[in-house]
């Protein structure tokens, strides 16, 4: 669904397909959001969730068609070979991947840290467990009023699967993070060495380890923060009002994940 929406965006071909494959999926939780919004408010449970997948499954096949899958297999091929030849670039890929994915996995284990258990794991449980939308008003928690998109994601991954699947979907965002700092990294024109020790630097910092296998959202707003400023950089460079449209749904997705998204569009 989001590759449609940044093609169509991005009609003067602004963006790699290496850029434009992280901000098609952070459009794409828009439709995950408001989708589990508009089915939870009736009906929240396994039918309805794999019933909405399959919607979104079928509204994706023309983005997915229009993908050019073999540039990238042929992107990684280049890659490999030049890793041989240049051994540097080798192991920083090597670490790119190793703490990458060491982080990622982690989310399969059974959820440990408080504010998961408080209410970013234990209200869209609630749900699950009502069978709609609702709001857990006896435990008086402030928590009540966030930003839902990353809430809505983690009731798609509970109605459908378990709580590892939603820490691994979170944990997603940090890899997304990651390349979207190596990508304002070659963007400003550095070299892809040190654009790979950029995402390196980025999924080294320990919070985003620990967060990385959780549920919290801040690596979900590092995300979002990363792809607006390079949207942003574009938008500068052009004035195009469809490169405006497209940072916009980056600042609006970092709204709709933590109100400090709101600081973040002022920062523009």
């Amino acid at each position: 669904v989001g590759w449609s929406i940044v093609t169509r965006l991005d009609g003067e071909s602004q963006f790699t397909d290496g850029e434009r494959v992280p901000l098609a999926f952070a459009v794409g939780c828009y439709a995950v959001y408001f989708g589990v919004l508009a089915v939870g408010t009736y009906r929240l449970d396994a039918l309805s969730m794999w019933c909405f997948l399959a919607v979104l499954v079928v509204a994706a096949l023309p983005g997915l068609r229009r993908m050019p899958w073999r540039a990238f297999a042929d992107c990684i091929r280049r890659e490999f070979a030049k890793s041989r030849t240049q051994p540097s670039t080798g192991i920083l890929w090597l670490a790119l991947i190793g703490i990458g994915l060491s982080s990622l996995l982690q989310g399969l284990a059974p959820p440990n840290d408080y504010d998961s258990m408080m209410y970013h794991m234990s209200f869209p449980q609630y749900d699950v467990e009502l069978g709609r939308l609702g709001v857990p008003w006896d435990r008086h928690v402030r928590a009540e009023l966030y930003p839902a998109m990353a809430s809505n994601l983690t009731r798609l991954s509970l109605a459908v699967m378990d709580t590892g699947a939603a820490q691994l979907l979170h944990g997603l965002f940090g890899l997304i993070a990651a390349s979207g700092a190596a990508m304002l990294a070659r963007r400003m024109g550095l070299a892809k060495q040190l654009a790979l020790i950029a995402a390196i630097f980025f999924l080294a910092i320990r919070v985003v380890i620990w967060e990385m296998g959780t549920v919290e959202v801040d690596v979900f707003l590092a995300a979002f923060a990363s792809l607006a400023a390079l949207v942003y950089l574009v938008w500068r460079q052009r004035g195009n009002i469809d490169h405006g449209i497209l940072f916009g749904l980056m600042v609006g997705g970092g709204i709709l994940v933590k109100y400090y998204g709101f600081p973040l569009a002022l920062s523009f």
